[in-house]
């Protein structure tokens, strides 16, 4: 415990300003604790293979395995992660995105 909370300390003094840094940092503290708080088997099922994308304005994008994990996460847990990320960054939100969105995306370019 006394490890994590020093890595949580150094991540937060470095206060990154590239949003794609800023992302991947935010989510690294954030995805530590679901851990804890959720346990091993959730964390592993949902939030460890979220990949943090950017942030942007207000709102972390963060990229899930596909669209049942999305909506999941959004239904059961989007509450505590917007709670853990208001205790990183004030008024930062999670949207998770799954691939099939980025995709289309990306093809309507």
């Amino acid at each position: 415990m006394r490890s994590l909370r020093k890595s949580f300390s150094e991540l937060l003094e470095k206060k990154e300003t590239n949003p794609l840094a800023q992302a991947s940092c935010i989510w690294s503290i954030v995805s530590d604790q679901l851990e804890i708080l959720l346990g091993q088997e959730v964390f592993d099922q949902w939030f460890k293979p979220i990949t943090p994308l950017v942030i942007s304005d207000d709102t972390i994008f963060l990229k899930t395995k596909n669209e049942f994990s999305s909506y999941w996460i959004e239904l059961h847990y989007k509450n505590l992660v917007d709670t853990l990320l208001k205790c990183q960054e004030e008024n930062i939100f999670a949207s998770f995105l799954d691939e099939g969105i980025l995709t289309s995306q990306n093809k309507d370019r």
